[in-house]
């Protein structure tokens, strides 16, 4: 199977994700630039460690879109 999995797997690393909050925040702290055509491999390969090492560091990275925020009721 080719790099980032399906075509739309693959469609929303090069398209999807560039356009999140996170990415558009994060995205200048990679020097140089990560490649949107090169995702989600050139990614990865940015987070230091061996390869179950560097994959648990993009999947903290990654987490904020994974995680939805919670309003409680005032008092609470």
């Amino acid at each position: 199977m080719a790099e980032g999995g399906s075509p739309s797997g693959r469609r929303w690393w090069r398209e999807d994700f560039l356009q999140t909050p996170l990415w558009q925040a994060m995205c200048a702290r990679f020097m140089p630039p990560v490649s949107a055509h090169g995702l989600p491999g050139d990614l990865l390969a940015r987070f230091a460690g061996g390869g179950a090492e560097s994959l648990s560091r993009l999947l903290c990275f990654l987490a904020p879109l994974t995680v939805r925020t919670l309003t409680l009721p005032e008092g609470r």
